[in-house]
């Protein structure tokens, strides 16, 4: 865990998520773990889905995302891996041909704002 938050570079974030593990360590981390999975996979489908299935991307979004709303510490770290994916700029996993920059931070938006509603 302490490797992804160096990845993510958000100490705020690191010190309130060590906060939350602290009140029950073992069910919380099963909590971020699944979260990050979420985020990392919704990541994944912002990369490479084909512009033509927008509506179906934001139909995942929104079925995947909300579920991670119940705890602030967990939204606080979804937009710090959103940010740090949006600062990379070795994305291997990405055709810019494809999926271009404008496309790809638009999607990024869209993933935060089913966060935060």
């Amino acid at each position: 865990m302490n490797d992804l938050l160096e990845e993510i570079g958000d100490r705020s974030v690191a010190a309130r998520l060590g906060e939350f593990l602290a009140g029950d360590g073992q069910s919380r981390a099963g909590v971020v773990q699944d979260a990050f999975q979420t985020v990392a996979m919704c990541l994944l489908l912002a990369k490479s889905v084909m512009p033509s299935n927008e509506d179906a991307l934001d139909i995942e979004y929104g079925r995947a995302l909300p579920p991670l709303r119940v705890h602030a510490v967990i939204v606080e770290l979804a937009l710090a891996m959103i940010a740090a994916e949006r600062a990379d700029r070795t994305d291997i996993f990405r055709d810019r041909n494809l999926i271009p920059d404008a496309l790809f931070n638009q999607r990024l938006t869209r993933i935060g704002n089913q966060l935060v509603q």
